[in-house]
């Protein structure tokens, strides 16, 4: 009888650890630098549950990282301005999203990036979302960044190609210096130790808008370091098969 309780108990555990095994997802995410010059920092990479849509009228984040037409949060604009990241990836993490920092600036001598992150467990009701998010780092507060975008879940040899739009924060004044941005290293903008986050706010500028590029102000030419707003970076991600 000792016997048997033994091996019942063996196979529901054995069962357990299949089961939690075939629930085990992961989802790679790539993303390609498009532009000639600009150099992204290293990017959040998160999937989670899909959040509510907060609209581009609510005055709070409840559920997004920004919209266009409201002022940027705190964490936003430490991103935005610095490159800090630990704040946002807080805020993902609090709503059960899984997260990981891409390992290095994405620049045009590093211009594609892949890493791979464990979908966390879903109730039935819940769609997978995927959110990236980037510094330029060759802009007083510009970002590029998609939140919230449904994953794929159907088809798991299909790769989802996504054109993210660069954002303005609404934070700094664009004012092109390199004493102004933390693109120490990159030119042009080699022996200049930038500015990065800066808790004071431009009156000039309040809320988050479409970025309108590189205007030549400054230490900046377009021809360097210019962007098109609408497709500086392709980002491309796919389900991984279940693990057996």
């Amino acid at each position: 009888m000792r016997k048997i309780v033994i091996l019942l108990a063996l196979l529901v555990a054995f069962a357990e650890t299949a089961k939690a095994k075939a629930a085990t997802t992961t989802i790679s995410i790539r993303m390609m630098n498009l532009t000639n010059g600009q150099v992204f920092s290293k990017p959040i990479y998160a999937v989670g549950p899909c959040l509510p849509d907060d609209g581009p009228l609510k005055s709070d984040d409840t559920n997004s990282i920004f919209a266009i037409g409201r002022q940027a949060s705190v964490p936003l604009e430490m991103l935005a301005e610095g490159g800090i990241t630990t704040p946002l990836v807080r805020w993902l993490q609090s709503k059960g999203w899984r997260t990981v920092i891409g390992p290095a600036t994405i620049s045009r001598h590093n211009y594609m990036q892949e890493v791979s992150i464990p979908v966390p467990p879903l109730s039935s009701t819940q769609k997978l979302c995927v959110t990236v998010i980037s510094k330029l780092l060759h802009t007083n507060d510009g970002f590029i960044a998609f939140q919230n975008v449904q994953a794929n879940q159907v088809d798991r040899t299909t790769r989802n190609i996504f054109y993210p739009e660069v954002f303005d924060a609404g934070t700094e004044k664009n004012d092109e210096l390199c004493v102004s941005m933390p693109a120490y290293g990159w030119f042009p903008c080699v022996s200049i130790m930038g500015q990065g986050f800066n808790p004071y706010r431009w009156p000039g500028e309040k809320l988050v808008t479409l970025h309108t590029g590189i205007s030549g102000f400054g230490n900046l030419k377009p021809m360097d370091v210019g962007f098109n707003p609408m497709g500086s970076v392709m980002i491309s991600w796919c389900l991984i098969s279940t693990l057996p």
